[in-house]
């Protein structure tokens, strides 16, 4: 019997339990979807209905499942547990393990969802991805097995009898909210997956494609180094990897998609392609003018150049900083067992990023203030009562060094940022995002080690110098 996908739900948001058991049917259906494409194809090609298949049950996983979990983590369980019953008292500890299986199946999602991501890409598995693909959805079937039952079987029927009418309705009420629907309108089934436009790889073959500049056969993408509307985003990305920011700004896939031309993956998303592609060029000279830009910041005042680093670095860090965490986490995932050098890389990169989030919170809430108060005070003539800037000039230098010992260990675990011949995109954008974030902080602690900050002690040395004539 084929699985069906999106099967429709008999419960609405008024009935939440039912609700709940409607989602583990749907756990259960793309689960076993995905287990069925990777036992069978074993990591070779796929076919377009293998494809769907995969596609519509990572989504499930990544968007609607996490819902799911809330659901029962922030509305369910917490109101059994206030409920003052021997019956519930028995189930903490089953409770509590639930919630345990809720993150050991995530996690085990995660790598599962990276490995197809792979897949979908690159088109294929090796062998040693396949066996551990296989491996984590065998383990997480055999893990809602258990965990289904007893919340169907136990959890649920409990709170069915415990839990009065109003209450029960409190936690639908939750749940619609939780997806964005209006828990006043009637609701025939858990939505579990964002409204989309349809899919441009989906249209009708007779759907003529604008024709490609150039001398290029209509609607066969161009893959030429100068970008158009018909280039591939993957080819895009290929040719400068940096562009792949942009694209996830804007949620173009250019992994799983990157066979689609600029124009397909912008009409999937209702986007015009000539002004995203526009976008992109206006992006790459943007970088280009800050690669070379030439403005003599030692002869700039403090506060110009506080400023300066908090509105290009600083920015820049957060803005970067959680896009290639994931990115991390998600190569070392796939590849980490063929490459175990990205395994220690992802843990230093979250090293890294973690110490750079509160270095950055320390400069722009206790040290930049302190420096443009100097300026200020000097520009009064004051400056008497200040904190001495020394002491804090240092802790901030000496977690520069650590940051720049973490950033050449990245640069040695990953052969100067150069990915192996097999790196699929996300690899290779991976590594040239860390490339990219190695050179903005470079140029983030010279602006700070050697101009702003021996200029402000200089200054502040020299207005207490005057004040003591």
């Amino acid at each position: 019997m084929p699985v069906q996908i999106g099967q429709s739900s008999d419960h609405g948001f008024d009935q939440p339990l039912g609700l709940l058991m409607d989602c583990h049917r749907r756990i259960e259906r793309f689960l076993e979807a995905m287990r069925d494409v990777a036992h069978r194809q074993r990591g070779g090609p796929l076919d377009a209905r293998d494809r769907e298949a995969l596609i519509k049950a990572v989504r499930y996983f990544r968007n609607a499942a996490p819902w799911h979990t809330a659901d029962e983590e922030e509305s369910l369980f917490p109101r059994l547990r206030q409920i003052e019953s021997s019956a519930v008292q028995s189930l903490w500890e089953e409770i509590e393990a639930l919630e345990d299986d809720h993150r050991a199946a995530q996690d085990a999602h995660e790598a599962a969802n990276a490995l197809v991501d792979c897949w979908l890409e690159e088109g294929a598995l090796s062998q040693e991805q396949t066996q551990r693909l296989i491996h984590l959805l065998d383990g997480l079937r055999r893990r809602y097995e258990q965990h289904i039952r007893l919340e169907d079987e136990v959890v649920f029927p409990l709170a069915r009898r415990l839990l009065n009418d109003q209450q029960l309705q409190a936690v639908g009420q939750e749940m619609a909210t939780r997806r964005g629907v209006d828990p006043s309108q009637p609701t025939p089934r858990c939505k579990h997956a964002r409204r989309t436009k349809p899919d441009s790889s989906t249209r009708s073959s007779d759907t003529p494609a604008q024709a490609p500049a150039g001398d290029a056969d209509p609607g066969v993408p161009t893959m030429s180094a100068t970008p158009t509307i018909q280039t591939t985003v993957g080819e895009l990305v290929t040719q400068r990897p940096s562009r792949s920011r942009l694209f996830e700004r804007l949620g173009l896939d250019y992994c799983c998609g990157g066979k689609r031309t600029l124009q397909e993956a912008c009409e999937a998303k209702g986007l015009d392609a000539h002004t995203v592609l526009s976008l992109l060029l206006a992006d790459e000279e943007s970088q280009s003018a800050a690669q070379n830009d030439q403005q003599d910041w030692s002869q700039a005042s403090l506060t110009d150049l506080a400023d300066h680093i908090e509105q290009t670095h600083h920015a820049y860090l957060k803005r970067e900083l959680p896009r290639l965490g994931e990115m991390v986490r998600k190569v070392a995932a796939v590849h980490g067992q063929l490459h175990p050098w990205l395994l220690e890389l992802d843990g230093i990169f979250a090293r890294f990023a973690a110490e750079m989030e509160s270095h950055m919170l320390k400069e722009e809430q206790i040290l930049f203030p302190l420096i443009r108060q100097l300026e200020a005070q000097q520009s009064a003539a004051g400056g008497q009562g200040m904190l001495d800037l020394t002491n804090p000039v240092r802790v901030m230098e000496h977690e520069h060094d650590d940051a720049g010992r973490d950033l050449a260990r990245m640069r040695e675990l990953s052969s100067d940022f150069t990915p192996p011949p097999e790196a699929c995109g996300t690899f290779r954008a991976t590594l040239d995002g860390l490339r990219q974030l190695e050179a903005d902080t470079h140029q983030h602690v010279h602006k700070e080690n050697n101009i702003l900050f021996p200029r402000a002690i200089e200054q502040q040395r020299s207005i207490g110098s005057g004040a003591g004539r």
